[in-house]
């Protein structure tokens, strides 16, 4: 399937940090090693933002129908640093998950407000928000890649089948000029 998801809205609402400079939004399924983060945001001294996003992702997964591995994670995180240098790698800060099962049965056209907690065990600690614009999840049409595939199987086989003729016909062509020779 595929997943678009249309972002328009970021709100921290508690500070994250003393010394955090700029956050991501990162965005993947849960499960998945593949994630798509956004540009960085600069966050004023206060560490209290409200912004607006025009960010729009959209990745393909699997969807499972008898496993719960169908989440689509939104993370807010910040690059790592050690000793004051930012190193290879995202601390993630904040965290909101979205049921996909949902979102098929039930496709958001409008605002819905995705609120992120710091840890996803206690609901009290809520940091940010974020405006969803549109979230939808698509089929893959895969029955048009499966037909063009089919298709160009047979026409190597004709291919193959004259090619294999012509070349018997030659090579019986040789053996009669070969025979009248001697």
């Amino acid at each position: 399937r595929l997943c678009s998801l249309t972002l328009k809205k970021l709100l921290v609402v508690k500070e994250l940090d003393k010394e955090l400079i700029s956050v991501v939004i990162a965005v993947k399924m849960q499960g998945s090693k593949r994630i798509l983060r956004s540009h960085e945001i600069v966050l004023p001294p206060s560490g209290q933002v409200e912004t607006d996003l025009a960010l729009t992702f959209s990745l393909q997964y699997p969807h499972f129908l008898k496993r719960e591995g169908n989440k689509l994670q939104i993370m807010l995180q910040r690059r790592k640093r050690y000793k004051n240098r930012t190193i290879l790698g995202y601390k993630t800060l904040a965290i909101g998950c979205i049921n996909m099962a949902e979102v098929m049965q039930h496709p958001s056209e409008g605002s819905k407000v995705l609120s992120l907690f710091s840890n996803m065990k206690e609901a009290s600690a809520k940091v940010a928000e974020i405006w969803i614009f549109s979230l939808s999840s698509q089929p893959i049409d895969h029955e048009d890649s499966a037909m063009n595939t089919s298709q160009k199987i047979k026409s190597t086989d004709n291919y193959s089948e004259e090619e294999y003729e012509s070349f018997s016909s030659e090579q019986e062509a040789s053996d009669d000029a070969v025979q009248g020779q001697v």
